[in-house]
């Protein structure tokens, strides 16, 4: 039961980082979905900013007992694993806030 909550976890994350993935190219292709855009980058982005760390990962953490990623993100562990990319912690925390205000801030542009 264990491992199906883990690959849960980590199936939503990976979800999650996908919408926020096209969440860009959205806004421009479809404005109408703004609004939808500004609340799941707003949750994502406030998340980031008060707790600096986010919650899915901490639950992964929590069922595996251990730190799942050394990285301490699941961006960076997946960098690593992947492409061999050996990324800060802080830098990629940079970047995705940098990525949500800019999606936030097309949105806001978009529809008005």
């Amino acid at each position: 039961m264990r491992k199906i909550s883990i690959a849960l976890i980590v199936a939503v994350h990976l979800t999650w980082l996908v919408i926020l993935i096209v969440s860009l190219p959205l806004v421009f292709l479809r404005p109408h979905y703004n609004v939808d855009v500004l609340y799941i980058v707003g949750f994502t982005l406030l998340i980031q900013l008060f707790f600096w760390s986010c919650p899915l990962t901490l639950a992964e953490n929590k069922l595996r007992g251990i730190q799942a990623y050394p990285e301490k993100t699941f961006i960076g562990h997946y960098l690593k694993v992947l492409f061999n990319l050996h990324i800060r912690d802080r830098v990629i925390n940079v970047i995705t806030a940098c990525y949500l205000i800019a999606i936030i801030l097309v949105s806001v542009l978009k529809f008005f």
